[in-house]
């Protein structure tokens, strides 16, 4: 099913991990208007970056997240969050568009994050999260630990 114009409910909520596919996909349908919501969001990534992008991780149920050691809070497990590379350029040219755009005020996001490998964004306020805990920029240490390098008033 499409969501977006360059977004799918499969890409949104697929995982790589077979034995839990049918299970994500059926705890997702508790999120579409979350995972709806941030299909958009990633429209207007797709847009600030000028790629086309590679979702690694959309929607991840309570029972995939436990799986890969995401967090007991994390937004994906709401369907408020998306990990995902560009096809063109490399994700640090990806970041820093982003976060000018964060930091200009342009985009509101809860959280962008340059981590290993690819780069994560969740929803922000009114949607998610509240105001102070917005527009958030930073990065992943190496030892998987999450930095919040600026927070965009």
């Amino acid at each position: 099913m499409k969501l977006t114009d360059h977004f799918t409910w499969d890409e949104m909520t697929r995982t790589s991990h077979e034995d839990l596919f049918l299970t994500n996909k059926k705890e997702a349908k508790n999120y579409a208007c979350a995972i709806y919501l941030t299909a958009n969001l990633m429209e207007r990534v797709r847009a600030i970056v000028g790629s086309p992008i590679r979702v690694t991780s959309g929607f991840r149920g309570p029972t995939l997240n436990a799986r890969v050691g995401g967090s007991e809070r994390s937004q994906h497990m709401r369907g408020e969050a998306c990990d995902f590379k560009p096809y063109k350029g490399t994700i640090e040219e990806a970041f820093e568009k982003l976060a000018t755009e964060v930091r200009e005020k342009r985009l509101n996001v809860g959280q962008l994050l340059l981590e290993r490998g690819w780069i994560h964004i969740s929803l922000g306020h009114p949607t998610a999260r509240s105001p102070e805990r917005c527009n958030e920029i930073g990065h992943q240490e190496p030892d998987g630990r999450v930095v919040i390098d600026e927070r965009i008033k």
